[in-house]
């Protein structure tokens, strides 16, 4: 399942576009949950491993004892896509199979969903048109109407193909830098590598060009020991790249560019943050110890008129979980940024790992499907695998 991921997404998508449910993801999640409970049962325990059951156990024990409306529902939901994922975490501590063979993996299926989205983007075909319109309130401003129409392909908002298209984008950023033989393999990743960039920018998605961005530099520090001459190469190749990013953007209608700059340069303003907060907690004033419940905020509670948090990962875990299941998020993060600094060369875990902490703060990333969480979980078991890093640390030798 993992190995062919964003192809089954693809695949779900399509078919619900023709009102056919497979049942994939819900597949897809029960056989993360089987496989992790058989890597955790052949894995050496370390200390981190405990943190990780533990937060498990708790999700499972506040979603089973706190009772509040249309619980079984949202319950049932939440186990599958939000405490269901966390057991890819032991598959990877187990397996140690690169996250890298998986998202290459994507080439096909990713390329055909950006190409696309951005064919959509600009021609608007009328199933597109109305699938976007459905999604806009009676009295829309125009900010909200800019909103809506970011690409997003085939699905009706952008985090699907954006979240999927930055995990590729940063393995075919990382594979350029360290340097490809064939002339044909060359011009296949900067062809491709160009695509993922436009489709970053007129998906909209702050986080990914942010991170993406950040990447290149670590990247270009840390990918492989060479000389200044090569780094300074591909330096320029990169320059070429975002020029010509930079170039497609200005050809762009006036009103879609001063909404992708207003978008991003609202990210320096200094009440950003705090007025995100105060919106996305819904009215949501005082917290407890424990939380109102697992999958009390998700987005099944829309469906019945509640309000739901998906716009702020720490925001949904205090809310749902309470102080306890923030603490376990929080120590989450403060060891794993401690094991990634420690690590420093695992360039594509490292990435994504912290991706996925920035992301929380904008949406809720570890309790929604279609952020593909599992991908986070499994990498993060890679990334507390001693001999994971011991076998990566090899690889960069032969190089």
């Amino acid at each position: 399942m993992l190995s062919s991921f964003f192809f089954l997404i693809l695949l779900l998508r399509l078919f619900n576009m023709a009102n056919i449910d497979l049942h994939l993801l819900q597949i897809m999640n029960v056989s993360y949950f089987i496989a992790g409970i058989f890597c955790l049962r052949k894995t050496s325990i370390i200390g981190f491993d405990i943190i990780i059951v533990l937060y498990l156990v708790y999700m499972l024990l506040n979603g089973v004892t706190i009772n509040y409306k249309f619980h079984g529902e949202f319950v049932y939901r939440a186990l599958l896509f939000h405490v269901f994922p966390v057991m890819c975490y032991f598959i990877g501590r187990y397996t140690q199979i690169d996250i890298g063979k998986y998202i290459e993996r994507m080439k096909w299926a990713i390329l055909f969903a950006m190409i696309c989205g951005i064919a959509f983007y600009f021609l608007h075909p009328s199933w597109y048109v109305s699938m976007k319109a459905a999604q806009l309130q009676e009295y829309a401003n125009e900010m909200r109407i800019a909103e809506i129409y970011r690409l997003s392909s085939f699905w009706g908002h952008p985090y699907a193909l954006g979240y999927a298209t930055f995990l590729y984008s940063i393995f075919v950023t990382k594979q350029l830098i360290i340097g490809i033989d064939k002339q044909k393999d060359l011009l296949f990743y900067t062809f491709t590598l160009f695509i993922c960039i436009t489709v970053l920018l007129l998906a909209q998605l702050r986080i990914t060009i942010v991170v993406y961005a950040l990447s290149l530099i670590y990247m270009i520090l840390f990918v492989r020991q060479e000389s200044l001459t090569k780094k300074i190469k591909k330096i320029l190749l990169l320059v070429f790249l975002i020029i010509s990013f930079l170039y497609l953007s200005l050809q762009l209608a006036s009103d879609n560019v001063e909404y992708i700059t207003n978008h991003m340069m609202s990210l320096m303003e200094e009440d950003s943050m705090s007025d995100r907060f105060e919106h996305t907690a819904g009215g949501i004033t005082s917290y407890t110890l424990f939380g109102d419940g697992l999958g009390r905020y998700g987005y099944p509670a829309r469906r019945h008129g509640m309000w739901a948090i998906v716009d702020n990962e720490f925001q949904c875990h205090i809310a749902e979980l309470g102080f306890i299941g923030i603490s376990l998020l929080g120590s989450i993060i403060f060891f794993t940024i401690l094991r990634c600094l420690k690590r420093s060369r695992l360039i594509l875990e490292n990435t994504i790992i912290i991706f996925y902490f920035l992301a929380m703060i904008g949406a809720s990333v570890l309790s929604n499907h279609h952020q593909y969480n599992f991908i986070f979980w499994y990498t993060l078991g890679l990334l507390w695998s001693n001999k994971y890093k011991c076998l990566n640390m090899q690889k960069s030798k032969e190089r």
